[in-house]
């Protein structure tokens, strides 16, 4: 019988990087103003799921407001609006986009469309003035693409290059300068941020935050801007009524909680520890270092997809010689190494990425991994609890927590965190599998309990399948070499083995032909003991 201390339930086995998490290193780069890298990243999500709506979106909304190229950008708004055509916010930048590019009569067209849709009526107001400015020759937005670089995009240059050298006073006054010539919520954004963060002038920069606000109320990285200006500006009692506000018009504004439920705890109550958070905070803070070219984070990426571990592993450690300061590279090192099975690397590489990008959720949940790997549970739970506070609507950040309390014995805890994991994504198998089986080694859980647990995986994932199922189409003949199959994940070095392997060692070959389907993610020299006791060994892990 095999000690159930010794067996860990499961993480559910991702890519290194998946479309997920691609997708929020998109548009973590996108805030901070890391243009080369967002667009790398939304085309690696995309490679790999053509029709998803955010990235389509985001990539169009990089693509027409940062980058100044409209007409490039509509054909992803039109992607993201196949994929999710009852979304108001992607028909609104469509329509922004098709303005920008010149089209201002076919944005007429559109609005009956998008009407149709749920955009709201003050919305369709908005439009239809800026649709009617521009078909006069009014409205500064409508930029038609030239082979040269038009003023605007000069100005746009040159305050990404003040910002790479630190001259924030001259990156305002360009800024102030390009809001001149053109009103543009993401520049009112950016030159609130830099006011706010930069430059320590939050009252100077909640004007701005309200400009890109009027614009695009339904931005929640807008409100977060406010907000964190409000708290930095001495002002806590508005910032909580200003998420109430955004709250009220459907902006999703957990994060900010940790920030103004406790004004005598928090950054405003304390200058230097203020100070301390806008730094880490600061959207500006990575940018100002030497970033990894778009080319060179799209080749990672496209590594990764491929599953080409070891070449992803030399491209990883390469970045992080040539950018060490920069997260990236030791963040996918991380990855590549505990995938290849390095744990030991996988935690050193972690830490050097935390420490460079102590706010990224998908690190420090990665990290955590490792950590619970080398049973170091303390510090795999705390970093993992950092990672959900961060992201807390991501699944696997409570399952891997749930697997830390697992191994500590705290089956309640381990319960809690497999069921709000299965809340967030009720269709993700594997964490059913891992909630199964803590409930299997629960002193308190009845047996009527674990049953109904088992009867509602199959309901889920059982019954859906059977539809899919063959009739047996092999010999009824008596006396027939009967075929066995074995399926487990623990063709390796592990306790069952002491039942296992006899059973396979054994068996009368004449009378059995033995298939295993090995659900490994690596295999052992135990492993290689077991493929000579089977006549098919099937590898099942992806």
């Amino acid at each position: 019988m095999q000690n159930p201390e010794s067996v860990m339930p499961r993480a559910p086995d991702l890519p290194i990087l998946s479309v997920d998490e691609l997708l929020a290193q998109a548009i973590s780069s996108h805030q901070a103003w890391r243009y080369d890298e967002a667009e790398a990243y939304y085309r690696a999500v995309l490679a790999a799921q053509p029709g998803h709506g955010d990235a389509n979106h985001n990539l169009g909304v990089l693509l027409a407001i940062q980058l100044l190229k409209p007409a490039l950008a509509l054909p992803y708004f039109e992607a993201a609006l196949d994929a999710q055509v009852g979304n108001t916010q992607y028909w609104l930048s469509y329509i922004d986009a098709l303005i920008r590019a010149g089209q201002a009569e076919l944005a007429r067209q559109m609005l009956p469309l998008a009407r149709a849709q749920g955009l709201s009526a003050v919305q369709a107001n908005a439009v239809n003035l800026r649709v009617a400015a521009s078909l006069a020759g009014a409205d500064g937005a409508d930029l038609p693409e030239a082979e040269s670089a038009s003023p605007l995009q000069n100005l746009q240059a040159e305050a990404d290059a003040h910002h790479d050298a630190g001259q924030f006073e001259e990156e305002a006054r360009v800024l102030q300068a390009l809001l001149a010539e053109q009103a543009d919520a993401s520049v009112h954004y950016r030159l609130g941020m830099l006011l706010s963060t930069e430059l320590r002038r939050p009252g100077q920069a909640l004007p701005h935050f309200e400009a890109a606000l009027n614009v695009q109320a339904g931005n929640v990285m807008y409100w977060t801007g406010y907000v964190d200006a409000l708290l930095r500006d001495e002002k806590p009692e508005l910032a909580r009524q200003v998420v109430e506000m955004a709250r009220g018009l459907g902006v999703q504004m957990e994060a900010m909680d940790v920030w103004t439920a406790r004004p005598s705890d928090g950054p405003a109550a304390h200058p230097a520890a203020k100070r301390e958070v806008a730094k880490a905070a600061s959207p500006n803070a990575r940018h100002a270092q030497r970033q990894p070219p778009a080319r060179k984070v799209q080749e990672l990426a496209e590594l990764l997809q491929k599953g080409e571990f070891q070449k992803a592993r030399a491209a990883a450690l390469a970045m992080t010689e040539e950018y060490a300061a920069h997260g990236l590279g030791w963040k996918v090192l991380a990855g590549v190494l505990k995938a290849l099975g390095d744990t030991d690397g996988a935690v050193r590489a972690g830490l050097q990425a935390i420490k460079r990008w102590p706010d990224d959720p998908e690190a420090l949940s990665n990290l955590g991994n490792a950590l619970r790997e080398k049973n170091r549970l303390s510090e795999a739970e705390a970093h993992l609890k950092k990672a959900i506070v961060l992201k807390p609507e991501h699944a696997i950040f409570h399952n891997n927590l749930g697997m830390v309390f697992q191994g500590q014995g705290r089956r309640a805890e381990a319960e809690a965190a497999f069921r709000r994991a299965l809340e967030i994504s009720p269709d993700y198998e594997d964490i059913f599998g891992n909630l199964l089986f803590v409930l299997n080694y629960h002193p308190d859980a009845a047996a009527e309990e674990i049953y109904e647990a088992y009867r509602e995986y199959d309901r889920r994932f059982g019954q859906p399948m059977q539809g899919q199922w063959r009739a047996h189409s092999n010999s009824k003949e008596a006396g027939r070499r009967l075929k066995v199959g074995y399926v487990s994940p623990d063709f390796r070095q592990h306790s069952c083995r002491h039942f296992m392997e006899p059973l396979l060692a054994h068996h009368d070959k004449e009378a059995v032909e033995v298939f295993a389907y090995a659900e490994l993610a690596r295999e052992d020299n135990l492993s290689a003991r077991y493929k000579s006791y089977v006549e098919h060994w099937i590898p099942t892990r992806g």
